[in-house]
């Protein structure tokens, strides 16, 4: 079963973001990222390929023939929002300032029905 999520750069006024299709879950692709995709210059190569069909351990890369090309949002709000679109679970940001990456896990919709949130991933870390 895939598990999809979306790799993302943070700017000074927005986000960039690649799709991954396979393996998107944090003890899998965490590990990955940080070994492999530890700088802003790493991390806008891979996310300039488009979408990803999965990273090996080794940090290899296997691409989807897919036109979806590299994704741009201007809020956290705005990239959950595109992750929903691709039914991600997660959602990995590296955070520049910090250099290191932050992982979301994205609401499922009968958590955010329960919830009452006006946005489905409002207050998930």
């Amino acid at each position: 079963m895939a598990t999809h999520a979306l790799i993302a750069l943070r700017s000074h006024s927005s986000f960039h973001a690649a799709y991954l299709h396979f393996d998107g879950s944090p003890e899998k692709l965490g590990p990955i990222l940080k070994a492999h995709f530890n700088t802003v210059g790493k991390i806008r190569e891979l996310i300039q390929l488009g979408p990803i069909k999965s990273i090996a351990q080794d940090g290899e890369k296997t691409l989807l023939d897919d036109n979806v090309g590299l994704m741009e949002a201007d809020t956290e709000k705005k990239l959950f929002s595109k992750a929903k679109e691709f039914w991600a679970q997660y959602v990995f940001v590296y955070e520049p300032a910090l250099k290191n990456w932050k992982v979301h896990q994205l609401a499922t919709l009968e958590e955010y029905e329960r919830s009452g949130t006006k946005h489905p991933y409002e207050g998930l870390v």
